[in-house]
């Protein structure tokens, strides 16, 4: 196609070296299923426990903030206060 020939001699290279363009590609699939594979055993438990102390804490922030209004909501004999409505 140019002057040069490189054209060709890049198709030469290609099919002198079929078989390690092969061997790679094939190579290179089964390194992506093992990948995917690996990723399903370790990905899946991180993510869990993850979703499990997100819960916890905000159970925790519920409890912490249900205690504390109690407490807001506690006022001293013969007084009124209306100071848990306003925080």
């Amino acid at each position: 196609m140019n002057k040069s020939g490189t054209y060709g001699k890049y198709m030469a290279d290609i099919t002198n070296g079929w078989k390690p363009i092969a061997i790679m590609c094939a190579g290179s699939f089964f390194v992506a299923l093992t990948y995917i594979f690996l990723l399903r055993w370790i990905v899946k438990p991180v993510l869990y426990v993850s979703m499990f102390i997100i819960q916890f804490c905000f159970i925790a922030l519920t409890a912490w903030c249900f205690v504390h209004a109690k407490e807001l909501e506690k006022t001293p004999k013969g007084k009124e206060s209306d100071e848990y409505k306003y925080n």
